[in-house]
C-alpha cells in the first residue's frame, strides 16, 4: 500500500486489508510518502489498535521520493509469493478477495496475475464497473489498461526483475501489469471485491484529457525495448495511434495525409 494525504480514506483502506479471512499468513506493507496531512497519525492509531494475526510493516518517508519511486521502494519490501496491491485511498470490500485470487493462481499456472470485477466510488455513488473479458494478453492490455490497481493479485517471479525504465513510467499499475504478462496471460474473476475511488486529489482524476492521453502514451511507448519482436512493436504503435485518436489528439503523418487523399480520389472515380 502507497499513501499519500489520504487521512480521509486510508482508515477503509488498511481495515479491508486486516478483515481478509485465509488459510495463509499474510502482511500489510504500507508507505507513506511524506504526507502533509495526518495521514501518518490515522496509520499509527490503526497499528496500536490492530488485533489481527497480520503484521504491519509501516515506512514513513522523511523525504518525499515520489509515487512511481515509493511503489518501487514498496514492492521491494514484500516477501510473499503473491503481491496484492491496494493504494491509501481505495478499498477492499470480501474478505474472501485474497483466498479466492490466491487459491485461483495456485491451481492455473499458466496466469501470472488475475484480477476481478470492481466498483467506482464517485460523488458518494458506488457504480459498478464491468470488466466484459474473462482473460487477456499483452494483445489487449496494450490498448487499455483493463483491471482497476485495487483488484490485483500478481506472481511475485513475474515482476521480480522490473526493467529501469519503470522508474519513470507514468501509470505504474498499467507497466506493472505489462511486464508481468509478458509470455503470459491474465485472469479476471467474476467476484466484486474492491471500490476504486474518484476524486480531486487522485493521481489520475485531476488530469486534464490531453495530458492523461499523453501519459498513457509514454507508458505504452516505453515498453518499446521490453517487447523487442516486430509484432509487438506494431502493437505498440498502433496503441499509441489509437490512444491519441480516442482523445482527440491524433495528427496523420503526411505519408498518411497523403494516402488518405489518394483513397478518396480513387472512391470518386469508381463510385457512380
Amino acid at each position: 500500500m502507497i499513501t499519500y494525504n489520504h487521512e480521509n480514506y486510508i482508515k477503509e483502506a488498511i481495515e479491508g486489508i486486516l478483515n481478509q479471512d485465509c488459510d495463509f499468513d499474510y502482511e500489510l506493507i504500507i508507505a507513506n510518502d511524506c504526507s502533509t496531512d495526518n495521514t501518518n497519525i490515522v496509520i499509527n492509531d490503526l497499528i496500536r489498535s490492530n488485533k489481527s494475526k497480520v503484521k504491519i510493516e509501516y515506512f514513513n518517508h522523511e523525504v518525499n521520493l515520489g509515487m512511481i519511486p515509493n511503489f518501487v521502494f514498496v514492492l521491494e519490501q514484500s516477501k510473499g509469493k503473491y503481491i496484492a496491491i491496494c493504494e491509501g485511498d481505495d478499498y477492499w470490500t470480501d474478505p474472501l478477495k485474497l483466498q479466492k485470487q490466491v487459491d485461483f493462481l495456485e491451481v492455473n499456472e499458466e496466469y501470472s496475475y488475475c484480477g476481478h470485477q470492481s466498483s467506482e466510488l464517485k460523488n458518494d455513488i458506488v457504480r459498478e464497473t464491468l470488466i466484459p473479458v474473462k482473460e487477456f494478453t499483452f494483445k489487449e492490455l496494450i490498448f487499455s489498461n483493463l483491471l482497476n490497481t485495487a483488484t490485483l493479485l500478481i506472481r511475485k517471479e513475474a515482476i521480480s526483475k522490473l526493467p529501469v525504465f519503470f522508474k519513470n513510467v507514468p501509470a505504474g499499475d498499467w507497466a506493472l501489469q505489462l511486464i508481468a504478462i509478458k509470455d503470459k496471460k491474465a485472469f479476471v474473476l467474476n467476484d466484486n471485491m474492491s471500490v476504486y475511488r474518484v476524486h480531486s486529489q487522485g493521481v489520475w482524476s485531476h488530469l486534464d484529457k490531453e495530458e492523461m492521453c499523453m501519459r498513457g502514451v509514454a507508458t505504452v511507448e516505453a515498453f518499446k525495448g521490453f517487447y523487442k519482436d516486430n509484432s509487438s512493436k506494431k502493437l505498440i504503435n498502433e496503441a499509441i495511434k489509437q490512444r491519441k485518436k480516442k482523445f482527440g489528439i491524433y495528427k496523420p503523418s503526411l505519408i498518411e495525409r497523403g494516402w488518405n487523399k489518394f483513397k478518396r480520389s480513387f472512391l470518386k472515380l469508381i463510385l457512380p
